[in-house]
């Protein structure tokens, strides 16, 4: 059964890239601020986990703290940019599921995409198989390149 989950997770992240590549011509929404560590507001939290997501500047300052950034655009994507020093691991690659479980569950990291569908997608993955400090940045690469020129 977990099987078919990860597996169904999977489909609709390449489905979703579609979807993706229109909302990246509108303007995203605003990025709601995660009050604490300690109380994750429902409207915070990837639906079904306990996977946080987090602004641009609290992800920068995650970064700092020992996070690490993982990118799960398409190499073409991070072609064009990345942020610094991010993992690559593309969410579209035929094993990013044997990668994602090969991972220590206690890593920290930031999981991001270009504008955050696909980040919200692999980030469930992640709370599917119980990590325990992952975050997901909703604004994507895009929301960072403008926010941090």
């Amino acid at each position: 059964m977990r099987h078919i989950i990860l597996i169904s997770v999977f489909l609709i992240s390449v489905i979703a890239c579609k979807e993706e590549k229109k909302q990246e011509t509108q303007a995203a929404e605003p990025v709601k601020k995660v009050v604490s560590d300690n109380e994750i507001p429902p409207q915070n939290r990837i639906k079904g986990t306990d996977i946080k997501q987090v602004t641009v500047h609290e992800a920068k300052k995650l970064g700092s703290e020992g996070y690490q950034f993982l990118d799960v655009r398409t190499e073409e994507e991070i072609a064009r940019g990345k942020i610094e020093g991010a993992i690559e691991m593309s969410v579209k690659a035929y094993d990013f599921q044997h990668k994602v479980n090969q991972m220590d569950r206690d890593i920290k990291l930031i999981v991001y995409c270009s504008a955050g569908n696909r980040s919200a997608l692999a980030a469930k993955l992640f709370g599917i198989l119980e990590f325990t400090n992952v975050v997901e940045m909703p604004g994507g690469y895009s929301e960072w390149r403008t926010t941090f020129k």
